[in-house]
């Protein structure tokens, strides 16, 4: 009996082992800066779930803002990107949020708005970090990488939407430097999002913003 218990496991453990060698989980080499750029950001793999091998006290998550509504008020994508803050957020209890976007209507923010939306929904008050000076998504990686060097987070994740992500992805990793930030994260019901040629031309635009500035 013991012979054929230990047969039965080692022929699990090399299944296993095979599997991981001729099937490997690429999802989270995916989520890595340092592998994109505009020829190849359509291999990018949608992810919508957090890793909780960070050190809590030294992570982020980098939520960006859209627009307001024209009475102030979060539109719906802002929400659904906030919502899964907030589930990661669950997972990495003693990690931070910076949520990021200025362009106030009636006096608000996107980051002011998206603050009082986590307080409502139970995160605390000294876990969130506000971003209000950008107004788009090359001010947002460079204002957030400012306050992650700043604060001395040694990871972070960045959370956006399906039609955003690929934009954004080549937007940090053209200005991360320091290649923190390791994770990139869509809300679930996005991870069939498809490469559209209005996200492939916002792409260009960035890139050639981001060249002239750094000319």
């Amino acid at each position: 009996m013991d012979i054929l218990k230990n047969k039965i496991l080692f022929s699990f453990l090399l299944f296993l082992c095979l599997h991981n060698l001729f099937f490997p989980d690429t999802t989270k080499e995916s989520m890595v800066l340092g592998r994109y750029n505009s020829q190849n950001i359509d291999q990018l793999i949608l992810n919508t779930k957090t890793s909780t091998d960070f050190n809590n006290n030294h992570h982020a998550y980098i939520v960006l803002g859209t627009s307001l509504s024209k009475d102030g008020t979060l539109k719906r994508e802002t929400i659904k990107r906030l919502a899964t803050c907030l589930k990661a957020k669950k997972q990495n209890e003693k990690a931070y949020i910076i949520v990021s976007g200025g362009r106030p209507v009636n006096g608000n923010t996107q980051a002011n708005e998206m603050k009082k939306w986590l307080i409502q929904h139970c995160v605390k008050e000294k876990d969130i970090i506000t971003e209000q000076n950008s107004s788009d998504t090359i001010e947002n990686a460079i204002e957030t990488l400012k306050i992650a060097d700043k604060r001395g987070f040694n990871s972070l994740s960045l959370i956006t939407s399906g039609d955003h992500v690929r934009r954004a992805t080549l937007i940090f990793e053209k200005l991360d430097k320091n290649i923190k930030v390791n994770e990139i994260i869509i809300p679930k019901d996005e991870v069939d999002t498809k490469f559209s040629y209005q996200e492939k031309e916002r792409i260009k635009k960035s890139m050639l913003d981001l060249n002239n500035m750094t000319k």
